[in-house]
């Protein structure tokens, strides 16, 4: 039996000795565990912030889409109101095309035609006086021929 107390008492030693070991390997693996707990659980904090910076950011650029859209949407009132007012500019420039053409026109027919027959007459004038001169150069030489003849 002495064997069999030996045993029982290495048995309990050895209990005492690996519970005590066992006790504090799993105190260091908790502590251990925790420490790691710890830094995973600063590491998801981190990456909370990060996720709510880049939540404001995305925010920031959609503000700025959105300012971007109602600047282009005032924009294109703009190119609007321009091509309305070159549309309104074309047909003033049209009208007073217009104007000026029948104003020529009128010119044309009230001044240039009067000139224009004013003319006419001034050359049949020239006409009968180139005439009358020519007779009279012909009834001259007649009598520059007549003269001839007598004086010879």
């Amino acid at each position: 039996m002495d064997e069999t107390r030996f045993l029982e008492q290495i048995s309990t030693i050895l209990d005492q000795k690996l519970g005590s070991r066992l006790g504090r390997m799993q105190k260091e693996l908790r502590s251990e565990m925790q420490a790691q707990f710890a830094e995973v659980r600063g590491d998801i904090g981190g990456l909370q912030g990060q996720f709510a910076e880049m939540r404001e950011d995305v925010g920031g650029l959609q503000g700025q889409f959105a300012e971007m859209r109602e600047d282009m949407s005032a924009l294109r009132q703009d190119v609007q109101g321009v091509r309305t007012d070159m549309v309104q500019l074309e047909n003033r420039v049209d009208i007073k095309l217009e104007n000026h053409t029948k104003r020529i026109e009128l010119k044309i027919e009230n001044d240039v035609s009067s000139q224009l027959g004013a003319l006419c007459d001034g050359y049949q004038m020239n006409k009968e006086r180139h005439q009358q001169l020519r007779i009279q150069v012909e009834k001259l030489d007649q009598r520059v021929a007549y003269l001839e003849m007598i004086k010879r």
